[in-house]
């Protein structure tokens, strides 16, 4: 399973939905993107929160995926495509979405820009 930023901020943030994030993390073997650790460390930053703290416990309870080439590629086309369709997927998601296809992973997350597609899970409240 590869969390999006949207699931660890359920997860850091408490509540019903970090419970389910919590399940998955303990249920199954689990991976982050290293894009997604900015993401967090975004959140981090603006919740006044300190991101090292948040990404040490994302680093224990996850693995972290570095980007490659195959990745990036994978990225740039998945980015195009949803550019085409006016979806309002950004490169950001566009590299998560290629690293879960990649790996063949499922993505957990909250975010409705990986609606519809394949290899995610929408977490809903």
């Amino acid at each position: 399973m590869l969390l999006d930023a949207s699931a660890w901020i359920e997860l850091f943030k408490g509540g019903s939905l970090g419970d389910r994030v919590s399940s998955v993390i303990q249920a199954e073997n689990c991976h982050t993107c290293i894009v997604t650790v900015a993401e967090v460390a975004q959140w981090a930053e603006g919740t006044n929160q300190d991101p090292d703290n948040l990404i040490d416990h994302i680093e224990k309870l996850s693995d972290i995926v570095n980007l490659d080439r195959e990745i990036a590629t994978l990225a740039g086309r998945l980015n195009l495509e949803a550019r085409r369709r006016r979806s309002g997927m950004g490169m950001m998601d566009s590299l998560i979405l290629a690293t879960g296809t990649v790996r063949g992973e499922t993505i957990l997350t909250t975010d409705q820009d990986f609606n519809g597609l394949p290899g995610a899970e929408i977490l809903k409240g």
